[in-house]
């Protein structure tokens, strides 16, 4: 029996899992983003969230909103977009013999967002913060409750979309600099035993990073790897040795 899972690698890195269904009629596409509210620090919680919302306001290539959306549903799709703690994901179901636009438009407005409309979209989210608490402005979401409980000072117990607080103080300025990245992991990946267990896999990666981000680091025998500045790691083991 064939795996209908197939994964590749875009020549700029992306990585693609395909997965055939013939026997439905319809398809969907997915783009997963790996930054959610985990990711943030607690005075610009809510980002990751706030720009879910801006990337459907429009991109360099689809302008307007409205328009960018029309196309997608000519195709017989719906744009949607979703932040999780850990990750943001935008899919869209989708006729398989009109791929082409959605995926285009989807491309597009996660790549090139335009930023617009900020204001209407902050009152939207404010709205839906409304949905979490009480009259009084109490924090009544069972899920912020428990994850505040389990993870305290943790960046998993922050509220995804963020408070009317933090919501408010985010500016064009700090969402633009949460989307540029502040540097690039590069690298390689060659042969079976590096590629899934496929042969003759290659791929090229490269993953965004921004200073601060150990949450994206690996944890191995119960050790956190921070970034650090090499001279001050130096400056350390001279020190250590020193005083051996």
């Amino acid at each position: 029996m064939n795996d209908p899972v197939q994964k590749s690698a875009l020549s700029n890195g992306l990585r693609v899992v395909t997965v055939e269904l013939p026997h439905l009629h319809t398809g969907m596409i997915a783009a997963y983003v790996r930054a959610g509210s985990r990711h943030e620090d607690p005075a610009r919680n809510g980002v990751s969230h706030f720009l879910e919302h801006l990337f459907f306001r429009g991109s360099e290539g689809y302008p307007d909103g409205r328009t960018m959306n029309a196309l997608v549903e000519d195709c017989g799709g719906s744009l949607n977009g979703v932040t999780t703690r850990d990750h943001g994901y935008y899919f869209s179901p989708v006729h398989p013999e009109r791929l082409e636009t959605p995926i285009a438009v989807l491309g597009d407005m996660l790549a090139r967002p335009l930023f617009k409309e900020i204001e209407l979209e902050r009152e939207v989210i404010l709205e839906e913060i409304l949905d979490e608490v009480d009259e009084k402005g109490r924090d009544i979401d069972i899920d912020n409750l428990a994850k505040r409980a389990l993870f305290p000072g943790h960046p998993l117990g922050l509220k995804i979309g963020g408070t009317r607080e933090t919501v408010m103080a985010l500016t064009e300025k700090h969402l633009r600099a949460i989307y540029q990245t502040d540097g690039l992991n590069l690298g390689i990946n060659i042969g079976r035993a590096a590629g899934a267990g496929i042969a003759g896999h290659i791929h090229m990666h490269i993953l965004p990073r921004w200073i601060g981000d150990t949450n994206f680091m690996t944890t191995v025998g119960e050790t956190r790897v921070m970034p650090e500045n090499l001279e001050i790691t130096w400056e350390k083991l001279r020190n250590a040795f020193r005083a051996e």
